[in-house]
């Protein structure tokens, strides 16, 4: 089982932090099916995985072909990252892209 918080922020009225909701397998799919269906995307944190704020727009992303956004990738990276701490360096997508591109090059110079 990866590190994978949900949040119900409905149910943290008074607090300014999330609170992690342990949930079971048909609650998962209940909530993954009602954000899927939803019309828009509120951008609300929703869940937290690998230190990676996901929002219902990431969540929405991994549903049919989609394009998969940065958070998801670097939450599963980072999910993997945590369990082989001693053998995975961890480097955002951000970063990554401005490497491949040769941006942080430019930056430098």
């Amino acid at each position: 089982m990866t590190n994978l918080q949900i949040h119900d922020t409905f149910e943290v009225e008074e607090k300014s932090e999330l609170t992690t909701v342990v949930k079971d397998d048909i609650q998962v799919e209940t909530e993954l099916n009602r954000i899927w269906s939803q019309s828009e995307k509120t951008r609300y944190i929703i869940a937290i995985c690998a230190d990676i704020n996901l929002t219902d727009e990431d969540i929405i992303s991994l549903k049919g072909k989609n394009w998969l956004t940065d958070q998801v990738m670097d939450s599963y990276i980072g999910a993997i990252a945590e369990a082989e701490t001693d053998k995975v360096m961890r480097i955002p997508t951000s970063t990554m892209t401005a490497i491949v591109e040769g941006s942080c090059l430019q930056n430098m110079t």
